[in-house]
């Protein structure tokens, strides 16, 4: 059985996704759905789904990590709650390997922004080729394996999926004759994706580094993206704005130390645990 894990800070879009990978998964499934961020602990069933509601801010990682400890399936699949597809698809791998699909977009993109997510999102065979990753839409991975390196590291607030593999530091078995095709995101969610990740990389730099450490990574994450947008302003090309996107939020994290310490501070005050 495969173990759908869904991590979101809104029910709504979890059962969404929920719903729609459903529909297209043609394995023996279970899903869990882990609502971050409540007023209170609570566990309860909702349009044929189990459905887990956590005290307080915990981080996408934790309720990776907590979704598993309370699933059944020999293999785990985690799925952000902004994911949806349009294809059916189907799990066929060995207990001894770790599966990825490739995916493709669902249509051609309209804008200079969603032609750059097409461009640079989801290039599996690149990711592992150069970072030993696979991004966790495509990565399957038995219970066993997770268990063996205990799971995502729930301290990271961006690119625990990078982590997570170069721990696994294992081979990947692609799951031949299935391709998923996911709906390309819109631009507002390109660009949130894009903040929250540069705020996650600053995150994790401030949290495992002394100030000059943190301030020189953050000072090089905005010059070496204000160059890019600079370069592509001045030879006409697409995806400037998005580069200046890019070097403006480094800016405000470098400019705001206190206010992502504050998040690290509210994140690390977890009221759940992984045996509740």
């Amino acid at each position: 059985m495969i173990s759908i894990i869904i991590p979101c800070v809104s029910v709504e879009k979890g059962i969404k996704t929920a719903k729609n990978v459903l529909r297209k998964i043609q394995n023996e499934t279970e899903i869990i759905i882990v609502n971050d961020g409540q007023s209170e602990n609570k566990h309860y069933s909702s349009a044929g789904f189990t459905i887990y509601e956590l005290k307080g801010i915990n981080g996408s990682y934790f309720c990776r990590n907590f979704g598993a400890s309370k699933s059944c399936g020999n293999w785990l699949y985690f799925l952000d709650s902004d994911v949806s597809f349009t294809n059916k698809f189907s799990i066929d791998i060995k207990e001894n390997e770790i599966g990825y699909f490739d995916v493709t977009f669902n249509r051609e993109p309209k804008n200079n922004y969603e032609k750059w997510y097409f461009k640079n999102a989801f290039k599996i065979d690149f990711f592992i080729t150069y970072y030993n990753f696979v991004p966790t839409i495509s990565l399957i991975v038995s219970r066993e394996k997770f268990n063996t390196i205990n799971g995502f590291n729930a301290k990271l607030f961006s690119s625990g999926d990078v982590d997570f593999c170069n721990r696994l530091n294992l081979k990947y078995k692609k799951i031949k004759n299935t391709s998923l095709v996911a709906n390309l995101r819109e631009k507002d969610a390109i660009f949130l994706k894009l903040k929250r990740q540069i705020l996650g990389h600053c995150i994790n730099k401030i949290n495992s580094s002394n100030k000059l450490i943190y301030f020189s990574f953050v000072l090089i994450k905005i010059i070496k993206n204000f160059i890019s947008g600079t370069i592509y302003s001045l030879n006409n090309k697409e995806y400037s704005s998005i580069y200046f996107y890019k070097s403006k939020f480094a800016l405000y994290c470098l400019l705001n130390p206190e206010s992502l310490k504050r998040k690290i501070i509210h994140t690390n005050k977890r009221e759940v645990q992984l045996d509740q």
